[in-house]
């Protein structure tokens, strides 16, 4: 159950940018580092991701709506200036989760965040994210 969270964990993570900070809609590109909680080597690698324009337009809906989506309940979130901080949990499985998000706007075209998922161990993952292109 444990690394189906943690996939949940980048999923969510992912869509997290778009939050109430006026980011551009399009193509970004993300380095992402995930400890995995296990003891493991850090893990390192690279994806793209669309934000699209829907999504920018309802940050908050997308954000709780990809939480939901990966099962997560009783989201909190709060915004200072240029951060977002969001807890939220899952309690649907054979062990209970608890994700805490910090993501924080560079720019309009760049974001770093970390999540850290906490559930019978922790693990850190951390997001660089910066926009490529407006074409997906």
């Amino acid at each position: 159950m444990l690394k189906k969270s943690l996939l949940a964990t980048l999923l969510v993570t992912a869509s997290l940018p778009a939050w109430a900070l006026d980011l551009e809609p399009g193509l970004w590109g993300q380095v992402i580092e995930s400890d995995a909680g296990n003891g493991e080597a850090l893990q390192k690698f690279s994806r793209q991701e669309c934000l699209t324009e829907e999504d920018a337009k309802d940050p908050e809906a997308a954000f709780r709506r990809d939480f939901s989506d990966a099962g997560f309940t009783d989201v909190e979130f709060a915004q200072n200036r240029n951060t977002v901080n969001a807890t939220a949990f899952n309690t649907s499985g054979d062990q209970d989760v608890e994700m805490k998000i910090t993501l924080i706007k560079h720019s309009d075209k760049h974001t770093s965040s970390t999540t850290e998922v906490i559930s019978s161990s922790t693990s850190t993952t951390t997001f660089e994210s910066r926009w490529i292109e407006e074409d997906c």
